[in-house]
């Protein structure tokens, strides 16, 4: 009797050890976990663990089971996701570099995260929620992949054929009603370490030039150095990428809609009702753009290339 009790016990415990082994994490790491609460349908918890409602630990706060660091529901060409868990768990991964990141909160002091981060679980969290950057009018999204955990926040909606087509160019966005010539005109270059700089508050918005996010190209040189617009860049001017890392777009991006219009741009809110103000227009024929190319109420992006 006393073998057939000692036997039930160690098969008991054995089951017990076995459980916490097959749900996928290890009893060692069956500690209290913050977690990313509100969905529906899946959670993420601060060891990068994703899984479904029903592969929750609700006394413990984290995933039983799920896949570590899953990036299955975001894209790797802009680093968006459909699902906002999924975004967090794929933040977390250490190639996304959240450790180094979430200590650089400058970077990201912009209109949508505007805080000291903790940890990189809560800066994940805070870089991945919904905000104004990925919707292209009013309640519609941009994409369905609106949880972003890239440096622009903003989902990619064009295929870029080849990733270094801007590689040495500097992308501005141009002053109202001005061309492209006098856009690059007006940037400069400065001592080293400093970067690129615009001459005028007025080139880009937060004072910021950049290509594309990761784009983004420093010249370190000693002496300052003068730019002038690419023509043979002009065509990949003609992108809602581009236009929504200048501008705002807030009534959406689309085809210039008048067979006349062979200039990409955005329509400044305070223009008239007919030239559709806050939107941003692709140009119908690319090809066709010029740098001296200029329209009242529109500001251009512009390619701009060393001297």
């Amino acid at each position: 009797m006393q073998v057939n009790e000692r036997f039930l016990l160690i098969l008991a415990l054995l089951l017990c050890l076995g459980t916490n082994f097959a749900r996928g994490r290890p009893q060692s790491q069956q500690h209290i976990c913050n977690n990313t609460r509100s969905g529906r349908d899946y959670l993420a918890d601060n060891q990068g663990y994703l899984c479904q409602r029903e592969d929750f630990n609700y006394d413990t706060g984290c995933c039983s089971s799920g896949k570590r660091y899953d990036c299955s529901f975001c894209s790797p060409q802009d680093s968006c996701c459909s699902v906002y868990e999924g975004c967090v768990s794929c933040c977390l991964r250490s190639d996304k570099h959240a450790s180094r990141r979430f200590q650089t909160t400058s970077l990201y002091a912009s209109a949508v995260v505007r805080k000291n981060f903790t940890t990189p679980f809560d800066f994940c969290m805070s870089i991945c929620r919904t905000h104004p950057l990925s919707t292209a009018h009013e309640n519609n999204y941009v994409s369905n992949r609106h949880h972003c955990f890239s440096n622009n926040r903003r989902p990619m909606v064009e295929k870029w054929n080849t990733l270094d087509s801007l590689k040495d160019v500097v992308v501005v966005a141009g002053d109202e009603s001005a061309n492209c010539n006098s856009a690059c005109a007006k940037v400069r270059s400065r001592a080293p370490d400093s970067g690129i700089i615009p001459s005028s508050s007025s080139i880009a918005p937060n004072n910021a030039i950049s290509v594309l996010g990761r784009f983004s190209l420093l010249i370190r040189e000693e002496k300052e150095k003068k730019f002038i617009c690419s023509e043979k860049h002009m065509k990949l001017m003609s992108s809602c990428d581009l236009l929504r890392e200048h501008f705002a777009c807030e009534a959406g991006c689309t085809i210039t809609p008048s067979s006349e219009g062979t200039m990409s741009g955005y329509v400044v809110s305070s223009a008239g009702k007919e030239k559709r103000p806050a939107f941003c227009f692709k140009a119908r024929n690319p090809e066709s753009q010029t740098c001296s190319q200029s329209e009242n109420r529109i500001r251009r992006v512009c390619p701009c290339v060393e001297a």
